[in-house]
């Protein structure tokens, strides 16, 4: 007769203990993966920069912008709600690139250019501005300076479609193909 009552009560219990484990552990969100050679992929990027913007000898690139502190999560949504949420995003984007200096050095040289990463906003005195360890200034007192920006879409392990714009203005559209260890470009319309 006891063994019934343990069983009962281990049959109870057991949809509470795996809720309590899906909502607060890990163990069911997917993992994401970083694509392949994503200092290739800003190298190759920097290269179709360069060749658009002939005129500037030093090209500033923004890896980010800071934004205000606080609470960005989805408001009014349960623990499981969020833990779905997660996981929907994961499977529907199961690769990512690191956008910061894992992927993008500080200072690169390409076609006799200077490509100067850092990122805008966030500087003291000043929330318009642009820094970097190289340099740090208030974009709107430097005139002709063209801050250029990164919006991107993953479509699969090998392709990304690249959106480039500088001070807020469209400027190129790029298809990134992943061949044989390199990233080639095109541009699209």
């Amino acid at each position: 007769m006891k063994k019934r009552y343990y069983l009962l009560l281990l049959i109870i219990i057991t949809p509470f203990v795996a809720y309590y484990l899906f909502v607060n552990t890990e163990w069911f969100v997917p993992k994401q993966k970083e694509l392949s050679n994503s200092k290739g992929l800003f190298k190759e990027l920097f290269r179709e920069i360069t060749k658009f913007d002939r005129e500037s000898d030093t090209i500033y690139f923004s890896e980010w912008t800071v934004r205000p502190c606080g609470n960005n999560g989805p408001y009014g949504l349960s623990k499981y709600e969020m833990k779905m949420t997660k996981i929907n995003y994961i499977k529907q984007n199961p690769y990512f690139i690191y956008i910061d200096r894992r992927s993008i050095d500080e200072v690169s040289f390409i076609d006799n250019k200077v490509i100067i990463s850092g990122i805008t906003g966030g500087c003291p005195g000043s929330n318009n501005c642009f820094h970097s360890e190289v340099t740090e200034f208030d974009i709107n007192s430097k005139k002709g300076v063209v801050i250029y920006r990164l919006n991107y879409k993953i479509i699969d392990k090998s392709t990304v479609q690249m959106d480039v714009t500088g001070n807020s203005e469209k400027k190129i559209k790029l298809l990134m193909k992943y061949k044989n260890g390199k990233w080639f470009s095109k541009k699209l319309n």
